[in-house]
């Protein structure tokens, strides 16, 4: 018997392979401003909650400032998704498919916007295998280790998945288990103490198999 496990997904690095639509968004936004920033920085912004992106990049503007930066980027990349701009990583669609054919819960946990999540969601045809999409913007304020914490509800039968720092540390503070994304846009160096480290996300399906199975014969 296989224990029927909550697996929570971050989106961006980990799912969806944002920096193809986010870079040339970014340059389109930021040259309002009169910035200039370089690839590897603005990668490194990604999975980051929107209010820290856009201090770091836009530290002289105020905060209504900030939120307009963000929405014309928001508005950006939703067009980009729209127009077939972005991609989801290989195997995504499938691995998700086998997951929820086996029964397992499948959650998104990301600090993107609504529409966005449900841009991707509904443009890559994901919707039916997930049980629930959350996002930051449902709880305004909250840290991934809260709004982890709301979907768990108490379960530990569950794992944690994503490719940045937040989520690892979501999934432990919460004492689940943690999945590294090591091709999304976290560093090595900044990912303490995941689980499970994969290169493609396939390689997702004989871990959650593994501790499901070791669950059940707990």
């Amino acid at each position: 018997m296989v224990i029927v496990m909550k697996i929570i997904f971050d989106v961006d690095g980990t799912l969806f392979e944002a920096f193809k639509i986010a870079l040339p968004a970014f340059q389109k936004v930021l040259g309002h401003y009169n910035k200039t920033y370089s690839e590897a920085e603005l990668k490194d912004m990604l999975g980051r909650p929107n209010l820290e992106i856009w201090a770091t990049l836009l530290p002289e503007e105020d905060e209504d400032g900030r939120q307009r930066a963000f929405a014309l980027m928001d508005e950006e990349e939703l067009n980009l998704i729209k127009n077939d701009a972005g991609q989801l990583y290989d195997d995504v669609k499938a691995t998700l498919k086998t997951l929820f054919d086996q029964g397992h819960q499948l959650y998104t946990l990301s600090n993107c916007a609504i529409e966005y999540l449900h841009t991707i969601v509904e443009h890559f045809g994901l919707q039916a295998y997930f049980t629930e999409l959350i996002c930051a913007d449902h709880y305004p304020g909250e840290s991934k280790v809260q709004i982890l914490a709301r979907i768990l509800q108490g379960e530990t039968d569950a794992v944690m998945i994503g490719d940045r720092f937040h989520d690892i540390i979501a999934g432990k503070v919460n004492q689940v288990a943690t999945i590294w994304c090591s091709y999304g846009y976290g560093l090595k160096s900044e990912i303490m103490g995941a689980d499970y480290t994969v290169s493609r996300f396939v390689e997702i399906l004989p871990i959650i198999d593994s501790l499901s199975r070791r669950e059940s014969n707990a």
